[in-house]
């Protein structure tokens, strides 16, 4: 872009340049220069003059396409920081969930392990037995989950 606007600079003092040397031309007498040699030489600059114009448009457009690219790629880079912290956050939310689930089954193991010293000769009830396996079976599961979604973050991460 800093190398574009160079460019369209020096292409707007060369114009400018010639727009003076053209307007010099045009001032001086025409006795003291034969007629078809000031023609000659107005014909040259006005070539030259409408050179750099098609230099200054062109370094105008590609200005503005360097300008649309750069609007493009920051655009995607705050999408990819959106999606980056939703990820985040669900993996909070999951990893929050894991570690209350994982005190529920503590709790419950506690609970078991006080029952079974408490009442050696009664048996756990097999509800307990599922409700406890349920919750070791769901912790599992979000295990599962937070390593696939911790996957998806470090690509993403590389990604950008």
């Amino acid at each position: 872009v800093e190398e574009l606007t160079n460019k369209l600079n020096k292409s707007k003092t060369q114009i400018a340049s010639l727009k003076q040397q053209l307007n010099s031309v045009q001032n001086i007498s025409t006795d003291t220069l034969p007629q078809g040699d000031a023609e000659g030489k107005l014909k040259i600059q006005r070539e030259m003059a409408s050179f750099l114009q098609q230099q200054l448009d062109d370094s105008k457009l590609a200005l503005k396409t360097k300008e649309e690219e750069i609007a493009t790629i920051k655009n995607e880079a705050i999408r990819i920081k959106r999606k980056y912290g939703e990820l985040d956050n669900q993996l909070k939310v999951k990893d929050q969930k894991t570690n209350d689930l994982k005190a529920d089954l503590d709790s419950l193991r506690i609970q078991t392990q006080t029952l079974a010293q408490n009442n050696t000769t009664q048996t756990v009830s097999p509800e307990f037995k599922l409700r406890l396996k349920e919750l070791e079976s769901l912790v599992d599961d979000l295990k599962k989950q937070n390593i696939q979604q911790r996957l998806e973050i470090s690509q993403l991460s590389k990604s950008k």
